[in-house]
């Protein structure tokens, strides 16, 4: 999504800059403030005679791996960047929600109110040739560079006013208003 207009993951949450993504978990290009999870052990041997094999499936579209260092999920309506509600580390490529995620000791918490859990894309523009966020000299590290977030843009990366253009859509409980359309990180992409 990001990339088809020219622009980038987002270093940040884009809090209220539209599409009503602070009421969900937006996909960040910041890695993981947290060490990986332990894998699970791995499975015992089967007991009975294995099944037949299963034909392959036919091939399809290659998806961006999560990177190794794992991508930070961020609270869209968080004003800092401190905020990561969980991460998503290689193997959760299929991923488009928070379910199985959070903590649900915590997840009351960091949910207030009745929140979405599907994660949103948000897109950000880049500083040409550097990939990194244009950033004020004069803001703190952490403060978020509002002018550089897309949660609405143009086929061409330009912002805009118009909920018809936000990247992942807009979720309503009314299906026939809802545009929202989940997607994985690598869609996001």
């Amino acid at each position: 999504a990001c990339d088809a207009k020219g622009l980038v993951l987002c270093e940040q949450s884009c809090v209220n800059t539209g599409c009503a993504y602070n009421f969900h978990p937006v996909y960040s290009a910041l890695p993981c403030p947290w060490s990986q999870p332990l894998s699970p052990p791995p499975p015992a041997p089967p007991v009975s005679p294995p099944p037949l094999p299963v034909p392959p499936l036919p091939p399809s579209m290659p998806t961006t791996p999560v990177p190794a260092t794992g991508i930070a999920i961020l609270d869209g309506s968080s004003r800092f960047n401190d905020k990561a509600l969980f991460c998503l580390w290689p193997g959760d490529e299929d991923v488009k929600t928070s379910d199985g995620f959070l903590d649900p000791r915590v997840e009351p918490k960091l949910f207030p109110w009745p929140k979405n859990k599907l994660i949103a894309a948000q897109c950000c523009a880049p500083v040409a040739g550097e990939g990194l966020l244009k950033k004020r000299p004069w803001e703190p590290p952490d403060k978020p560079d509002q002018k550089a977030c897309r949660r609405r843009a143009l086929d061409s990366g330009e912002l805009s006013t118009d909920d018809e253009d936000c990247i992942a859509g807009v979720f309503n409980r009314d299906p026939e208003k809802n545009t929202f359309v989940p997607m994985t990180y690598g869609q996001a992409v």
